[in-house]
């Protein structure tokens, strides 16, 4: 890798924050619209393994697996 692959905007990684982010708000305001959170925790979850996957970071890759199953499970609870 080089200086600027470290070092400069790497978009998955923002929009992983930014999707994990607005659905933590999503399932703190407890409405009828929560469970849009695990939408995005799951499209935050999917930003975060290429991300992890492109830098090779195998912990942050393992976790974020975990985190997927989670939220593919408040999924299934909030549609079924």
């Amino acid at each position: 890798m080089n200086w600027a692959s470290n070092h400069v905007f790497f978009g998955p990684e923002w929009g992983g924050m930014a999707t994990g982010l607005l659905g933590s708000m999503l399932l703190a305001f407890n409405s009828a619209a929560s469970g849009y959170g695990f939408v995005f925790f799951l499209i935050s979850n999917v930003l975060w393994i290429y991300a992890s996957a492109k830098r090779r970071n195998y912990a942050l890759l393992s976790m974020m697996g975990a985190y997927s199953i989670t939220s593919l499970y408040g999924l299934y609870a909030w549609l079924f």
